[in-house]
C-alpha cells in the first residue's frame, strides 16, 4: 500500500543520515530504485518530499548527537576511530560550511559530517540551511536517476523480469562489497 511505501523511503532516508547506522546503509540504491518504480506526478512529488524530510531528521538527530556527545565520544577512543570521527573531523575543517553539501555524496562520510557539525559547534540555523540544499540536491540526483531509467525501461517495454535484476543488481554488489570489506573490521572491532 502507499503507506506503507511513504514510510520505507522515510526510515531508509532517515535510517541513511543517522550516525552510526548510515556508515552502512545504501539508500542511494533504494532511493533509486523508489525513481525507478513510481508512477504519476502526485507519487513523484510525494516520495520526493518524504525523501528529503528523511534525510533532514536523520541529520539533525546527529547534529543533535554529536552536539552532546562530546565527552562520552572523547572517553572512548575505539568508538571514535570505528566512527570515523577523525576523518569527518578533517573534512568538515577542510571544507568548513561546503563540508555539509558535499559531504551529502561521501559514502562514510555522509552520516558522520553532521554528528562532526554538531560535536566542533556550528550554528544550528546554518547547518539547517545548508542540510536543506545538500538533502535536495541529493534527492534529486537519486530519485531522478531512477525516474530516467524507468522511462527508458518503459519505453523501449523491457521485461519485467529484466527489470528486477537491473535493479536489484546493485543491491546484491552492494552487500558484497560490503561483506568482504567490513567483516574482518567487525570482527577486530569485537575482539
Amino acid at each position: 500500500s502507499l503507506f506503507i511505501i511513504i514510510f520505507t523511503l522515510f526510515l531508509i532516508s532517515f535510517l541513511d543520515t543517522l550516525i552510526v547506522v548510515g556508515i552502512f546503509f545504501p539508500a542511494s540504491f533504494f532511493v533509486m530504485s523508489a525513481g525507478f518504480f513510481v508512477t504519476g506526478i502526485p507519487k513523484i512529488i510525494l516520495y520526493f518530499i518524504i525523501i528529503v524530510v528523511g534525510g533532514l531528521l536523520g541529520d539533525l538527530i546527529s547534529f543533535y548527537l554529536g552536539k552532546k556527545g562530546i565527552d562520552w565520544v572523547n572517553k572512548r577512543k575505539l568508538l571514535s576511530k570505528f566512527l570515523y570521527i577523525e576523518k569527518g573531523k578533517a573534512f568538515f575543517e577542510k571544507h568548513g560550511n561546503k563540508g555539509i553539501l558535499f559531504g551529502r555524496f561521501l559514502g562514510v562520510i555522509k552520516s558522520i559530517i553532521p554528528f562532526v557539525a554538531g560535536f566542533l559547534g556550528m550554528n544550528l540555523k546554518k547547518f539547517i540551511v545548508l542540510n536543506i540544499f545538500a538533502n535536495i540536491i541529493w534527492t534529486t540526483i537519486n530519485f531522478g536517476i531512477g525516474l530516467i531509467l524507468g522511462k527508458i525501461f518503459n519505453t523501449f517495454y523491457v521485461p519485467k523480469s529484466i527489470e528486477f535484476v537491473v535493479v536489484f543488481l546493485p543491491f546484491i554488489l552492494f552487500f558484497g562489497w560490503f561483506f568482504i570489506q567490513y567483516t574482518p573490521k567487525i570482527i577486530r572491532f569485537l575482539k
